[in-house]
């Protein structure tokens, strides 16, 4: 602490790094919410898009999809074999499909349209006007009851279901498969009138693998969700209890649900289903075709996310390499400005000593004159000092010995007494005249 008290130079030198502490966290700080609000709105931006682009493509391939079960649903023979199925009531269908061959020609055009959709298609049923399977590559039985198919026959326009799984139904990655059922009615255009449905159940898997598959990173990436939040879609592996984990918060839900007037947008989410919390979101509103009737009430989004570990990464690392570069050059001008001062330093220890001198009565000193700014001036001043202070020393000492020769050479007795009456000084020829010296007779 001393050092510091009686040392310009390392004053100085605390000073200027102590004074870029602040600077540099003042500068950390405004890096980092000048950065986290352009990271933010540059990934939300990027990350609504993908989401609306994703969204685009799941209704392209959906519609797609219903195209190709249109087109099979208008093959003539088809139409023609579902027609006489029709005509036969109640059990004697098991027989007659046995007997006509007609569920061999049904099963030989549903097994060629699963060679070239394997992937595509868990299964496809074909079913009569009453519900009755006809032929399947699954399911065999009624299906009567069911919502879907009547909704299709007497409605006449293809619907889709909501996501579901399956017991013990797993994709290849051992995650839990989701499918989703679509139905076109079987027209028979030359009567007008809706003479059976086909029903094929979109595999998930492929879903995930085709449509939403976008990876941003390593962690991020694209689901799709529901409107009761679950996770339907997503690239990461999914397993039995997984389901509540993996679930949208009702906060997000309700972002999710403004999008009807809105289809897509971004937001800074409290949980991303991957116990990411504030997280950067996008979103964006699954819109199928005006031509395809949803059974149920639940509306599907897109929704993209990253872990906000990874997210923000790159802004943590500049702020690290700022940090490490404004300590660098807090370091480069703190040690600069320890050798400045020493340039300014080195002259005025110069002075110091000068003076030091001149207080001891040592005029004879000339301080070299290092340069024109206020040091050099300074020091320039003292020279002039010291010189005009060696002159008037050499002139005192010079009228002092003039005053001694004229005081000495007085042939009269001279005396000087102070007010004690002890002589301080006498001349030579008082000193003759007691056989003394003038030093021996001061003081007495």
């Amino acid at each position: 602490m001393k050092l510091f008290k009686t040392n310009l130079k390392f004053r100085l030198l605390a000073f200027f790094f102590l004074l870029g502490i602040p600077v540099l966290i003042i500068g950390i700080i405004i890096t980092y919410y000048n950065g986290s609000q352009n990271l933010k709105e540059s990934i939300g931006k990027r990350f609504q898009e993908i989401a609306e682009q994703t969204a685009d493509r799941t209704s392209f391939f959906i519609d797609y999809e219903f195209q190709k079960l249109q087109y099979l649903s208008s093959n003539p023979i088809l139409i023609d074999e579902i027609n006489i199925i029709n005509k036969v009531k109640g059990g004697d269908i098991k027989r007659h499909l046995r007997d006509k061959g007609t569920s061999a020609d049904l099963s030989s055009i549903l097994n060629q349209f699963m060679r070239n959709n394997k992937d595509i298609y868990k299964g496809i049923t074909i079913t009569d006007r009453g519900g009755r399977v006809v032929a399947s590559t699954k399911e065999n039985g009624n299906h009567k009851d069911k919502e879907w198919l009547w909704m299709t026959a007497y409605n006449g326009i293809a619907n889709i279901s909501d996501f579901y799984t399956r017991e013990g139904s797993y994709t290849s990655t051992g995650s839990i498969e989701s499918f989703v059922d679509v139905a076109i009615p079987i027209i028979d255009w030359r009567e007008a009138e809706v003479v059976g449905v086909i029903k094929g159940a979109l595999s998930g898997e492929w879903i995930t693998k085709t449509v939403v598959n976008s990876w941003i990173g390593k962690s991020g990436h694209t689901m799709l969700v529901t409107s009761d939040g679950l996770v339907a879609i997503c690239p990461f592996k999914l397993l039995e209890g997984d389901k509540d984990l993996h679930k949208l918060y009702n906060s997000t839900m309700n972002r999710l649900k403004a999008l009807s007037s809105n289809n897509s947008k971004w937001d800074i989410v409290e949980d991303n289903t991957h116990e990411g919390k504030n997280a950067i979101a996008g979103f964006a509103l699954i819109r199928l075709s005006p031509d395809i009737h949803k059974i149920e009430k639940q509306t599907w989004y897109i929704f993209v996310t990253q872990d906000p570990s990874e997210t923000y990464a790159p802004l943590y690392s500049t702020l690290l390499k700022n940090l490490a570069f404004g300590l660098f050059l807090i370091i480069i001008f703190s040690i600069g400005s320890y050798y400045a001062a020493q340039r300014i330093v080195k002259p005025l220890a110069a002075l110091k000593d000068g003076v030091e001198a001149l207080r001891k009565g040592d005029a004879n000193i000339t301080l070299p004159v290092l340069s024109d700014d206020e040091v050099g001036q300074l020091t320039r001043s003292f020279n002039i000092m010291a010189a005009t202070i060696k002159e008037e020393t050499e002139e005192i000492h010079r009228k002092n010995r003039e005053w001694d020769n004229t005081f000495n050479s007085i042939t009269d007795l001279v005396v000087i007494y102070n007010k004690d009456y002890r002589i301080v000084r006498a001349n030579k020829a008082f000193a003759a005249r007691f056989n003394t010296t003038p030093d021996e007779v001061i003081g007495k």
